[in-house]
């Protein structure tokens, strides 16, 4: 099923999905984007930033979480076109790479957005709907153990640092709690 007017004359439909770790925010977003007859990004964002960037796959996926600072968020949100090599760390430089690739992707078509901040750095975007995927704890060891064969002993803690790590980047970010559309339950989608 393709969904009809998803396209503005200057603004295509973008769904951010942001989680709490363990949440089935790849599978829901993909369940989405299909639904609707749109395009899904997730890892492959991985790829396309590096095509832009000049940074390898292999350091993206291991640094993309890290959070830049207040002042360059600033920086991003007004569009300065600061050299990537010269003046910002590697993990600045990572996520204005990432805030480059997200923001033009929203400008192409209607698209579902998996992580990667893309509900902050498309915050005051028009079309743009932000969901917040969550689970209880039980749920969320499941299907971490189950997904990504982290042991039963150890799924809890990482569970709690990843999400430990999330909480800290909404409070680099305060508009990132104001602004969610919808919110899905984990208990609601199987494993």
């Amino acid at each position: 099923m393709v969904c009809q007017n998803l396209n503005s004359p200057y603004y295509p439909l973008v769904i951010t999905i942001s989680r709490e770790y363990g949440s089935g925010e790849h599978q829901i977003g993909e369940a989405l984007a299909k639904a609707l007859g749109i395009t899904f990004y997730d890892k492959e964002l991985i790829t396309l930033v590096a095509k832009e960037s000049g940074f390898s796959e292999e350091f993206i996926s291991q640094n993309e979480q890290k959070m830049p600072s207040a002042l360059l968020y600033q920086m991003i949100m007004q569009d300065y076109e600061a050299p990537l090599d010269k003046s910002l760390s590697y993990d600045d430089a990572l996520f204005v790479a990432q805030s480059r690739v997200i923001r033009r992707l929203a400008t192409e078509k209607p698209c579902v957005i998996v992580g990667r901040c893309a509900d902050y750095i498309l915050r005051d975007r028009p079309h743009t709907i932000n969901i917040f995927l969550f689970g209880d704890m039980k749920s969320k060891t499941k299907r971490v153990i189950a997904e990504y064969g982290i042991s039963p002993a150890q799924a809890p803690g990482k569970i709690t640092q990843v999400d430990n790590s999330g909480k800290s980047i909404t409070s680099i970010i305060p508009a990132v709690n104001g602004v969610i559309h919808g919110i899905i339950t984990l208990h609601l989608i199987p494993v």
